[in-house]
This record gives structure tokens, sequence and C-alpha cells, in this order.
């Protein structure tokens, strides 16, 4: 049970080291995008990479907490509860993005500069709050 936290953790720390630097690349396409098309193209290309990277997060941590014999402590109750709102917000950009055409780029960039930034802020308070709570 172990060697199977320490890998889970291992793997763990590469999805949350992946995370911020998909979400940090989104939000550089959404500052400095020319074409709309083609931000839309690139940003679906890039999505799976998102998508695993978030996965891998929460799988590996349903692992580690297997291994610790399903231990919800305040921590893994926050680290849960943010990865659901992760979900949620990356549906509701996504959705808008296939629902917005050219002309209205302007709104839906606002809109995803407003989530990526709020997605940093998440990720950024999980990893400082496990910190402290952890203790």
């Amino acid at each position: 049970m172990d060697t199977m936290y320490h890998d889970a953790l291992a793997y763990h720390l590469y999805g949350i080291v992946l995370l911020p630097l998909v979400i940090v690349l989104f939000y550089l396409y959404t500052q400095f995008h020319s074409d709309f098309l083609r931000y839309k193209k690139r940003i679906r290309l890039w999505m799976p990479i998102y998508v695993f990277a978030l996965a891998t997060t929460i799988f590996t941590g349903v692992v580690m907490m297997a291994a610790k014999q399903l231990a919800f402590d305040s921590a893994n109750i926050f680290m849960i509860a943010v990865s659901i709102i992760l979900i949620f917000l990356e549906v509701v950009r996504h959705k808008k993005l296939l629902a917005t055409v050219s002309h209205e780029a302007a709104s839906y960039v606002a809109l995803a500069q407003r989530m990526y930034a709020t997605q940093m802020l998440l990720l950024f308070a999980t990893i400082y709050i496990t910190k402290v709570l952890g203790r």
C-alpha cells in the first residue's frame, strides 16, 4: 500500500504541475489572439490536455485516499469540492465557446479570462490550504 500511495503521489504532482501551465497557456491565448476562428481551433486542440491533467489529478487523488483507508479530512473534502468546481467551470466555458460566433468574440474572451483567473485562484488556494490543513 505504501508503494501505491507514493506512486499515486508522484503522478498527482505531475497533474498538479500541468494544470496551471495549461491554464496559463489558455489565458495567454485569450489575451493575444487575432483571429477568433484560429483561437477556437487552438483551444479545442489543447482542451484534451487540460482534461487529462484534471482527470489524472482526480484519479490519483482517489487512489491516494483509498491507500489511506478513505481518510476524509478537511483538506480532502476541500480538494474534492475544488475539482467539482473546476469541472463545472470548464463545461460552462466550453459550451459558451461552441455557441460563440465571431462577432460575439469579445464577450466570450471576457468570460474566459474570468474563468481562467478563477481556476488559477482555486488551484493556488487549494495548494495553500492543503499545506496549512495537512499539518
